[in-house]
């Protein structure tokens, strides 16, 4: 049992916590989430944010740029969880999810403007795949198509994924070779039928006219788009409550909502920019780092970065040896670090270098 003292300084700093919290952030959330009116590519709720959060209405007055570096957590909706489960409510009320077990007809009858491209390992985390597949099959008003790659020793997806999904395999080196998320999204991005990619993850649901919308930037004239205003991670209970109702319905309840996620779980970039600025670094072997570095690179072209829309995330645990170091994974961090004290044109001159070079002979074997 701790000392009496330590007892009274946590109580102490969780009432000021929640009073602060009721004083100077709860107006705040009231009044954007139900008062402030909805525009096009810019909703009311778009605009919450932590007292000090420092934001602006993007270029054209679309969606919200938040104007520092790393992500945050909506501090209110940590405070009072049963505030996600509102501000929840009201973005799938102006972005409504659609689970679909294929796509409607008219998405697969030309050729695909987008092309999703999926990475993935093993079995346990199939029920947040097909469950994202399924969002992304309930696209609308565009032409798409979704790869998946899995990248394994042995095959395990095959024959589990949806007929529609087109089904990618990389063996690995050996059996005891880590998860290469560049190497996937490498593959998947060469084998993209679509101008436009979405590199995104496996646990992601995303709104119906999340596609779209990637278009309506990139016919803007931007070659890189970041859409994600805020990300919904949802607790277990509601993870798994929509897991069973294969349904976005009922309170559910986020342990967190981040806001200025940039490169990492979905981005949308043009297929030729993907490759003129190097493709994803396949030395990032393991988790962590290679989704920063490559948004550095980005950073190069036209990027839209004013963000509007909801995705939700599917509560798993976390991965072992991912956000080791400071954020980055445990295998990764001396290289990332490595490889930001490059400038970033040199860095893009080396993997264009690599791309025009015969590649790792493993990493031809399909």
């Amino acid at each position: 049992m701790p000392p009496l003292h330590l007892a009274l300084n946590r109580t102490l700093r969780s009432v000021r916590t929640i009073a602060g919290a009721i004083a100077l952030d709860l107006p705040r959330f009231l009044a954007c989430t139900f008062i402030y009116r909805d525009r096009p590519r810019l909703p009311g709720w778009a605009w919450n944010r932590n007292r000090d959060d420092q934001i602006k209405a993007g270029l054209n007055g679309e969606g919200i740029e938040c104007e520092w570096e790393f992500t945050r957590s909506l501090h209110i909706t940590r405070v009072f969880p049963g505030l996600s489960t509102l501000l929840l409510r009201r973005m799938l009320a102006t972005y409504p999810i659609q689970l679909l077990a294929e796509p409607r007809a008219e998405a697969e009858n030309t050729k695909p403007e987008v092309s999703f491209v999926i990475g993935h390992r093993g079995t346990t985390r199939l029920p947040h795949l097909l469950l994202t597949l399924m969002s992304i099959a309930g696209q609308s008003g565009v032409s798409f198509e979704c790869l998946v790659v899995e990248q394994s020793y042995e095959q395990q997806l095959e024959g589990l994924l949806p007929p529609w999904v087109r089904y990618h395999f990389t063996k690995t080196p050996d059996a005891d070779y880590l998860y290469n998320r560049s190497w996937a999204l490498n593959e998947g991005a060469r084998l993209a039928k679509g101008s436009t990619i979405i590199l995104h993850d496996g646990d992601m649901l995303v709104p119906a006219q999340y596609a779209k919308e990637m278009m309506h930037q990139i016919q803007a004239g931007y070659q890189v788009v970041n859409l994600k205003r805020f990300i919904a991670f949802l607790d277990e209970p509601s993870s798994q409550c929509v897991f069973t109702s294969k349904k976005i319905t009922g309170p559910l309840k986020c342990e967190q909502m981040m806001q200025n996620a940039t490169a990492g779980g979905s981005i949308g970039i043009q297929r030729d920019a993907y490759f003129s600025i190097g493709a994803m670094d396949e030395e990032f072997v393991g988790w962590g780092g290679e989704d920063t570095e490559f948004w550095d690179r980005c950073q190069t072209l036209r990027v839209a970065n004013h963000t509007y829309m909801p995705i939700i995330h599917l509560w798993h645990p976390s991965q072992p040896g991912k956000a080791a170091i400071h954020g980055l994974g445990q295998s990764t961090a001396e290289l990332f670090v490595n490889r930001m004290r490059m400038p970033t044109r040199d860095r893009i001159d080396v993997l264009r270098r690599k791309q025009e070079s015969t590649r790792l002979p493993f990493l031809h074997e399909h």
